[in-house]
């Protein structure tokens, strides 16, 4: 909310323009081998999550909470991102132009095992060549998170057979139907769901905006925000930098619950940090409940009565219905909104697993079925220990906000939120979420076992495993360098991120030439902050033998919804 505030603000100053190539601003976004990729990306789209950029979160979030580059990393990471609504099977090089990607005959053919790469012809890959290393790189990471980061159901997608490895793997799209017309609020306004490419939630490219924020200011993003927004509204609750952080002793840090019960606390500490602004402007400032009430306030204030000393600018471009999601909700600029009744309010968070199992049962829970029609304007937000959710109703000039420390088997802010919503208008007929609540916590635990399921059912240990040392090296690719080690206290192999120490992870022999590194219980997992894995796949490092049998090449499908990439041994 915060970042599409700052955008309409430099917008209404003439220094930026909605739909502007983010390349316009941040010049080493374009890909100079291949521009159309990165060049035609404007700020709209970006707010609107209407481009088919893949989202290689891996490569920049690891395990254990850590972020893994600096500002330069993080651009040059979506540079070499693939397009997903591109059928073009070829490798991309940072020093030659676009060629077919073809390497038969380059290897000789041998058995592929369960869940292995073809070595032959590496999946749909892109390469951008490795332009340096952030050594001795980022080791922190924090709870902080702009209200506004949400998994959404772009992250629906297709289960893989392992014949299929060698297609590339796209998100699959929810059922679209008109949307409503709108008697009253926001109406449709700009570029609504032209052609182009299959849209992919990626909230990566929020990021990139606050290095545009911040390019075209001329101050740090965490600055401009600061000066801009929070002072003028006396928010002294919300933090935008590392060193209030620290000295605040009331932060209610991110906490997991583990099986049996007990809590552990999830590194977090790099999330607020004033020098990257692609993670505060992503998922980075946190805030309390009072000043983001206060916040919402403005919103509304600036809503129904825009003034010249308004601190928030452009609301009735930030609150229009710009790109249906699904025929019910709509995406706004950095925000969601539609009427109620209707199911799906929340649904731009991560409480969509009875959805997508069992829609009926979902359906049966909306609230304010007998209720009048209102229209609301939402925001969710998820993170590795965190949760938020806004709903606003202009009509009503009324705001629900919820705030958890906690993120375990589905999304408390959001259940919260809808409670609230509930009783604050009398909604009929009353509905208990509870039922509702219990099912989604239970299709969240279903989904890990599924995964586990899955990676035990492909997993095929040879009988021999070639000699570790094969595999040590530096493999590098996407901006990302990938370092493969011994563990001296375990005598196994480890991988590690960008020099990142507190980003390894030990590995095991999974097949021939292939090793794991998915964590093996629920609690591994939400005690390294891996949330967003739900595909076991991103768990798997392939590696591939050139001709003499030396290794060369490592393959990883660093997201569910994108090829395999390519990591050149060097």
């Amino acid at each position: 909310m915060f970042l599409s505030a700052a955008v309409g603000i430099l917008v209404d100053q003439v220094h930026m323009g909605w739909d502007d190539p983010i390349s316009k601003y941040i010049p080493e976004f374009k890909r100079a081998n291949d521009p159309r990729d990165c060049e035609e990306i404007t700020i709209r789209q970006a707010l609107l999550h209407s481009i088919g950029l893949g989202r290689p979160q891996t490569l920049l979030l690891g395990p254990n909470g850590y972020f893994l580059g600096d500002e330069v990393t993080f651009v040059r990471v979506l540079r070499g991102t693939p397009r997903l609504d591109d059928d073009r099977d070829q490798a991309v090089d940072a020093d030659s132009d676009v060629v077919p990607h073809s390497e038969s005959g380059a290897d000789e053919p041998r058995k592929e095992e369960k869940g292995d790469v073809p070595r032959e012809a590496p999946i749909g890959a892109r390469q951008e060549t490795f332009e340096g290393t952030v050594e001795g790189g980022s080791d922190r990471v924090d709870e902080g998170h702009e209200r506004g980061y949400a998994e959404g159901h772009a992250k629906q997608v297709e289960k893989r057979s392992d014949e299929a490895l060698h297609e590339e793997q796209r998100p699959r799209k929810r059922s679209k139907g008109a949307q409503e017309d709108q008697e009253e609020g926001p109406t449709k306004e700009g570029p609504t769901d032209t052609p182009g490419p299959q849209p992919v939630y990626n909230n990566l490219l929020y990021g990139l905006i606050a290095l545009a924020v911040q390019n075209a200011s001329g101050q740090r993003y965490s600055d401009f925000v600061q000066e801009n927004i929070l002072d003028p509204l006396d928010m002294r609750h919300t933090v935008v930098n590392r060193s209030k952080l620290e000295s605040n002793l009331n932060v209610a840090h991110g906490y997991a619950q583990l099986q049996d019960g007990s809590y552990t606390r999830v590194a977090t500490e790099d999330y607020t940090d004033e020098n990257h602004a692609p993670i505060l402007g992503a998922a980075g400032i946190r805030s309390s409940v009072n000043d983001m009430l206060e916040w919402t306030s403005t919103l509304l204030r600036a809503y129904h009565a825009p003034t010249e000393d308004s601190v928030v600018r452009e609301i009735p471009t930030l609150w229009k219905s710009q790109r249906d999601i699904d025929g019910k909700v709509s995406y706004a600029l950095g925000y969601y909104c539609g009427y109620l009744p209707v199911a799906t309010i929340g649904g731009n968070g991560i409480n969509c697993r009875t959805e997508e199992r069992d829609p009926s049962f979902f359906d049966a829970h909306t609230i304010g079925r007998d209720s009048p029609r209102r229209f609301f304007i939402g925001h969710n937000g998820v993170w590795s220990g965190y949760a938020s959710a806004v709903f606003m109703f202009p009509e009503t000039k009324s705001a629900v906000m919820a705030l958890a420390n906690g993120l375990n088997l589905s999304d408390a802010a959001d259940w919260s939120a809808k409670i609230l919503t509930q009783a604050l208008f009398d909604m009929k007929p009353h509905v208990d979420l509870l039922p509702l609540v219990k099912r989604e916590a239970g299709a969240w635990y279903r989904v890990f076992c599924e995964m586990l399921i899955e990676w035990l059912e492909h997993r095929s240990v040879p009988d021999r495993e070639a000699d570790l040392h094969e595999y040590i090296g530096k493999y590098e690719g996407f901006g990302t360098r990938i370092t493969i080690f011994l563990q001296e206290e375990t005598g196994r192999l480890a991988v590690m991120f960008n020099s990142c120490r507190k980003w390894t992870c030990d590995r095991e022999l999974y097949n021939k030439d292939v090793y794991s590194f998915l964590p093996l219980t629920r609690d591994q997992m939400l005690t390294k902050g891996m949330v967003d894995w739900d595909d076991y796949n991103v768990g798997l490092l392939h590696f591939q033998r050139g001709p003499t049998e030396e290794v060369h090449r490592l393959c990883w499908m660093y997201d569910a919804t994108e090829p395999y990439a390519n990591f050149e041994k060097v």
